[in-house]
């Protein structure tokens, strides 16, 4: 269990979120989506799993390395590496990314 997110039952973290932009085309939105998993990743092409235009959807495997800092010794840290999907549905004036399977 994560403290403070929500997670599945095998403990995993799940981060979801309904973003409202109104007057922004769905066309618009999933274009906006795919920036991001090019600005984002080294290689959008091979973080993409699924990318469905008709129905606004992109799908991701990821890995992003963090830093973390102990709270005993502000010297010591250590890299974790963090694996997660990442989906973004986008729809008429709204979109939704979920960031779930995080281990």
């Amino acid at each position: 269990m994560v403290e403070g997110f929500e997670t599945d039952q095998s403990g995993k973290l799940n981060i979801s979120e309904v973003i409202h932009l109104d007057s922004v085309s769905k066309e618009n939105l999933f274009l906006r989506s795919k920036e991001f998993f090019v600005e984002y990743f080294k290689s959008a092409k091979d973080v993409i799993q699924i990318e469905d235009r008709e129905s606004g959807i992109l799908i991701g495997k990821g890995a992003s390395e963090i830093v973390y800092r102990g709270t005993a010794n502000l010297l010591a840290s250590t890299d974790i590496q963090m694996f997660f999907l990442i989906k973004i549905q986008s729809k008429e004036g709204r979109y939704r990314y979920e960031i779930y399977n995080v281990t």
